[in-house]
């Protein structure tokens, strides 16, 4: 009797899982269906770039090499500095600052501003990024302060500091042996600088792309591929090697690459309710007086859900729709 009753009790069991397993794929069946109603977006990831996982020590050594007047100095930093990272921390050497006065920076430009620029012939960087790396400068223990003059300006010492190098963002380190993280902290990225899309010029240059090292939301600012403006086109076109991140007097936006090579112009497009209906169409916004001109030509590219229940699609433009319509009439 006992045998029999556990019997019906694994029967039952059994049953109700199977009864759970098909809830769940008709939910997942439901759910399919309202993204497909409210659009034909694919749910897949937006490019990105990791950090890799390679091991980083903070063994030091000690490089001892002539900066930009001739004078003889020395740099102590980690193991794993290679030329391009010595001769970057060379150019920061000697140069003023103040850390006093706040100056205007010029703008980080909207997408629409760009637009409006490049129609009238500046140039529209297509570069792709990769291996990405962070360097910071750790204070050394009982160095001297700066001599700073009147107005708060000094120069910049860079063998006042041990620089390590940092493969993955978990290995940056607020201190080591005592010695505190600094802001010349940077994270880099080998960098091709291969054409201007609008003005037809072909560069296929390499290069170091660079910006400050803020914190692990800096990561998030790079993609693979990505479309770059400056206001002084000098870095690029002028043989530069270090390349900044165009923070100011610049901008810079996403390049979505398809399983068929397509390369789009990426951004954010509209906003949706879980039942299907509008909420912001945002991409208005980015494009402003240009939106009329191409929103015929935008494509569903993903879709993703916010913490709020809120549906948020991306959309791109193909870079060749884009170039006809920025050199329309040139």
């Amino acid at each position: 009797m006992k045998s029999t009753n556990k019997t019906k009790l694994v029967a039952r069991m059994m049953l109700l899982v199977l009864l759970l397993a098909s809830v769940v794929s008709l939910a997942g069946c439901d759910w399919d269906r309202l993204l497909t109603t409210t659009s034909s977006f694919k749910t897949t990831v937006p490019n990105s770039i990791e950090l890799n996982d390679t091991q980083n020590t903070t063994e030091t050594i000690f490089t001892t090499i002539n900066d930009v007047n001739g004078e003889i100095i020395t740099i102590a930093h980690g193991k794993d500095l290679v030329k391009d990272d010595i001769d970057f921390i060379l150019e920061l050497h000697g140069k003023k600052r103040n850390d006093l006065v706040e100056y205007d920076r010029p703008p980080h430009y909207k997408l629409s501003e760009v637009l409006t620029m490049v129609k009238k012939g500046k140039p529209f960087f297509l570069a792709h990024f990769e291996n990405p790396y962070i360097i910071c400068a750790y204070l050394k223990l009982d160095v001297p302060e700066y001599e700073i003059n009147e107005v708060g300006d000094y120069r910049f010492d860079i063998t006042k500091y041990v620089w390590y190098k940092f493969y993955n963002a978990e290995q940056v380190v607020d201190a080591i042996n005592g010695m505190e993280r600094t802001n010349d902290s940077y994270l880099f990225y080998d960098c091709t600088i291969e054409r201007d899309i609008v003005n037809g010029v072909e560069y296929n240059k390499s290069c170091k792309y660079y910006m400050e090292y803020t914190g692990e939301h800096v990561l998030k600012r790079t993609t693979p591929d990505m479309l770059l403006y400056f206001d002084f086109t000098y870095w690029m076109t002028e043989g530069m090697w270090f390349v900044p991140y165009p923070e100011y007097s610049g901008s810079d936006f996403e390049v979505y690459v398809d399983e068929n090579g397509a390369e789009y112009l990426y951004f954010n497009y509209r906003v949706y309710y879980e039942g299907g209906s509008e909420c912001e169409n945002v991409a208005i916004d980015i494009w402003d007086e240009h939106y009329e001109y191409l929103a015929d030509h935008f494509e569903a590219l993903n879709e993703t859900m916010n913490e709020d229940g809120l549906i948020l699609q991306y959309a791109g433009i193909k870079l060749d729709e884009l170039i006809k319509y920025l050199t329309d009439g040139r």
